[in-house]
């Protein structure tokens, strides 16, 4: 594929919106600290103080979730298998957030002092469990970080000509200078401003497609050219060749694959314990549910927009020969878009790209930092003072900000790629998944069955992985034949399989077999002395500000005043509060209940939408009508719409008290040339 843009595109916006971002970040930090009233401190930088709503959380979790994979992976199943590609990535990597939302409240529940999985292990069950699950942590956080790296580079670099090694290290660079400054607050703001943009470049991709676009611009246009396709060009193992069908023997065992994976890279990634630990109580349940079904429209009407649009186009003049190496890497995608819109959409998906690549990967930095933090230095020191906890985390990010852009280097030389990565994650991180929900919820789980589970899991299903593709392929075990071709899904699928499946079988049989019975009380104050030494910490600080504030204005007030006036104006300030786990009877009430409903939820999309619609539709090999064709993308583009005002509008309004504090705080500054502080003391008076 010939690069359409200049390399100057690519360095403008990896270093302009990168830069820019970074601007953006540090003039939101100073915002909230002088308006705000936010003091720096390991707990705000690591959690947000445990104070995000519902919406920002949803927003970040849209986000982290909105991998470059999200775009890139989901279209090019879409171009190479037809319909299903596009469903079997969103149905198959939706199903874990649902799921994630009773295990994140039931955290809130049992733990809800605890920062990261790994600390809950290792509270539990030990110093081994400590370290096994510290090793998933790690292998997904290096898995996911390559990924996104990977295909955030190759896309830059097809689209520009941007030499891919600059990309790999330049997009590190950028994210790393935003999160050091803000931590997770900051990388949750960034991630919401992220979304807006992602959701504004898919609807305007999909709507030029269906009524615009010179080559299509109907729908009615694009099933004709879907059905000469599948006449002409027809899919293998594909019902009638057809890319209309759900009959698809390579969309399936995509869709199996997607399944099993997606569990490793949600439950083995601290980044959505992030966002567990920083929500309120009553906002986490709603807060997950949300951002899955407002997740799942973007690849889903992404993918089947530019997926089938690049396959309807296939063989034109208009759109390139791609290369199975190139499809793997996921061009179909800024293939189709360039052919749909010319330069501007080259533009418009660099740019979505970007962005997705970055924000998704602000989020493992943050993971990264909150795991050395809290699982390591903790460890090793456990009396640190906050100012030195603060100092590991910001180092944290810097230092794993250069191990992307190192991991990144070594895999493009090896000459793996986005999509293998993705579909291996699985075989690797699925062993810890099912062991770690035991151990959070489940008071029966037994230590050594599960951590049993894991061990024997983990090498079982990269032998599976291995051996099958060794039998398939007379002998061959490279990165062809192990998963590289989008067509040899099949050792993937089995050996992600046998490390879900075994590890499954292993800790709930085993447990249910040799029960424990653990005490959750027991262990319901992990990681309160972190909380309380950071509140401590900020508290000393606080008063220090405020004292220079009433100093500042002495002539104002006596001594007695002075003293009675500090409490007013400390009781501003955000602060961890080292109670702030101690839920009310209100709060657990309606923790216990929205749990259940979330259950319930997740238990009826996983009837209907993975196997009810699934499988009909596959067993009875349909091939879609023109009406149903319609029908299929109009949902998509309503659900798209829906999650689009959603996730824009929510943040806003739970922020609203917030932002009119801050207008009047930058009010005061302009006509007081910069007395907001001196003026507060007075006012709390």
């Amino acid at each position: 594929m010939q690069p359409p843009l200049e390399q100057y595109a690519g360095y403008c916006v990896v270093l302009i919106m990168g830069l820019g971002f970074s601007a953006l970040m540090l003039a939101i930090g100073y915002f909230q600290k002088r308006y705000g009233n936010k003091v720096e401190s390991a707990e705000e930088f690591n959690s947000a103080s445990r104070s995000v709503r519902t919406g920002l959380i949803s927003s970040g979790v849209v986000s982290a979730w909105c991998w470059s994979a999200t775009l890139l992976t989901s279209t090019s199943k879409s171009y190479s298998f037809g319909i299903l590609g596009s469903y079997s990535y969103a149905t198959g990597a939706c199903l874990q957030i649902l799921l994630f939302s009773v295990v994140a409240t039931s955290m809130k529940l049992k733990w809800p002092y605890a920062h990261t999985f790994v600390e809950i292990a290792g509270a539990r069950w030990g110093k081994a469990a400590h370290w096994l699950w510290l090793f998933f942590a790690a292998c997904c956080n290096l898995i996911v970080s390559a990924m996104l790296i990977l295909g955030g580079s190759d896309t830059v670099a097809a689209l520009t000509g941007m030499p891919t090694l600059a990309a790999v290290w330049l997009i590190p660079l950028s994210v790393s200078i935003y999160v050091v400054v803000g931590g997770l607050k900051a990388s949750l703001v960034a991630d919401y401003l992220h979304t807006i943009i992602l959701y504004g470049v898919i609807l305007g991709f999909c709507f030029f497609t269906y009524t615009s676009a010179p080559d299509i611009g109907s729908l009615d246009r694009l099933y004709d050219l879907l059905v000469q396709q599948g006449i002409n060009n027809p899919v293998e193992g594909n019902a009638d060749g057809s890319y209309l069908t759900f009959r698809s023997m390579g969309g399936i065992i995509f869709f199996f694959v997607n399944l099993c994976g997606n569990f490793g890279t949600v439950y083995m990634d601290q980044a959505y314990f992030n966002r567990a630990v920083a929500s309120q109580p009553k906002s986490i349940t709603k807060s997950f549910v949300l951002g899955s079904l407002c997740w799942y429209p973007i690849p889903f009407a992404f993918a089947t927009c530019l997926g089938l649009a690049g396959a309807a186009l296939k063989n034109s003049d208009v759109f390139p020969l791609l290369t199975s190496d190139e499809v793997t890497a996921g061009l179909p995608a800024p293939a189709a878009a360039f052919a749909l819109m010319g330069n501007a959409g080259a533009r418009a998906i660099l740019i979505m790209l970007f962005l997705a690549c970055t924000a998704a990967s602000s989020a493992e930095l943050v993971a990264v930092s909150t795991l050395v933090t809290y699982d390591v230095f903790k460890r090793v020191k456990p009396n640190a003072t906050d100012k030195q906890t603060l100092f590991v985390s910001h180092a944290s990010v810097a230092g794993f900000g250069i191990c992307q852009a190192l991991l990144g280097t070594i895999f493009y030389y090896i000459g793996i790629g986005m999509g293998y990565l993705y579909e291996l994650m699985g075989i690797i991180l699925c062993p810890g998944v099912v062991p770690l929900i035991c151990c959070i919820m489940w008071k029966k789980a037994n230590k050594w069955c599960c951590i049993g589970a894991a061990v024997i899991s983990l090498p079982l299903g990269i032998i599976a992985w291995c051996v099958t593709a060794y039998k398939l392929n007379d002998g061959i075990v490279d990165k062809t034949t192990t998963g590289l071709l989008s067509t040899e899904d099949l050792p993937m699928l089995a050996g992600n399989t046998v490390s879900f499946g075994l590890s499954i079988v292993i800790s709930i049989v085993g447990s249910l077999i040799f029960p424990d019975d653990h005490d959750f009380e027991t262990t319901k104050n992990t990681g309160k002395k972190a909380v309380k030494q950071a509140e401590q910490s900020v508290i000393r600080e606080q008063e220090v500000i405020v004292t220079s504030q009433i100093d500042d204005n002495s002539e104002k007030f006596d001594k007695d005043d002075k003293q009675e006036t500090t409490p007013a104006v400390l009781k501003d300030f955000s602060v961890p509060d080292a109670t702030q786990g101690d839920l009310s009877e209100e709060d657990f009430a309606y923790l216990t209940k929205s749990m259940k409903l979330a259950a319930g939820f997740a238990i009826t999309w996983t009837i209907v939408m993975v196997f009810i619609v699934t499988f009909s539709l596959y067993g009875t090999s349909y091939i879609f009508p023109r009406a149903g064709f319609k029908a299929w993308v109009s949902i998509g583009l309503a659900w798209l719409l829906l999650g689009a005002t959603y996730i824009i509008l929510s943040p806003i309004y739970e922020s609203l008290p917030s932002l009119i504090k801050i207008f009047k705080g930058v009010t005061i500054d302009v006509f007081t040339l910069g007395n907001y502080k001196k003026s507060r003391p007075s006012d709390e008076v």
